[in-house]
Order: C-alpha cells, then structure tokens, then sequence
C-alpha cells in the first residue's frame, strides 16, 4: 500500500518542514544531505502540466537535512484548490536522482483571517 504524503496548507499562511534520505535497509540509516546536493519542492496544478505553480530550490542543508520554507507570498493569491507537489534529491557527483516524495496531493485551504 503507497503512503499518503498529502499536505495541507491554509492558503496565505506560511509552513516550514525537513526533509532527508534514508537507506532502505532495516533499520534505516540517515544519509547526510551535503554540499552541492540539489533537493526541490516542486508544486503544479497537476502532475500531468508541466508549468509550475511555485517550486523550492534548497542547496543549504541544516544537521543533513533539507529545510523547506512555503513563505506567504507563495501562496496568497492561489486559488483554493487541490494541487499536487513531489520532492526530488539530486546528489552532486554521482547522477544520482530520487523522488523521494511521489506526486501527492498539496491542498490549500481557504482563510477566514486575511490580514
């Protein structure tokens, strides 16, 4: 069975969360995120579109971690709707590319404060 990685978002607020990669031995092991490793949040109204409805782009990582900040501008003016992100690791050095996070449905929320 496929985990569901929906996340949920009041449109306008901001949110902030980690990301990192593991093995997939048992137990896992933490792999460190490292200098001139590329992690992107990449959202789209579909994952069939390919224009971007706003995308991350992290290249520092906190304790090996990528720290991935949606900022209120980033989602202000969207509309309250259903969209879908995935989550990419790109490793320097080794062409090594993961979808760590599968296209997931992103939902924002509609606010009852707008200030």
């Amino acid at each position: 069975m496929c985990e569901d990685f929906t996340r949920y978002l009041i449109r306008g607020d901001t949110d902030s969360f980690s990301v990192e990669i593991q093995t997939d031995t048992d137990p896992p092991v933490k792999i460190d995120l490292l200098p001139g490793d590329t992690v992107y949040f990449t959202v789209k109204k579909s994952p069939d579109i390919d224009d971007i409805v706003f995308q991350k782009v992290i290249t520092e990582f906190v304790e090996g971690r990528a720290e991935i900040f949606i900022s209120h501008d980033d989602t202000k003016d969207l509309l309250v709707k259903t969209y879908y992100y995935d989550i990419q690791i790109n490793r320097s050095g080794n062409s090594f590319v993961k979808t760590v996070i599968p296209p997931s449905k992103f939902v924002l929320e509609k606010e009852v404060t707008y200030e």
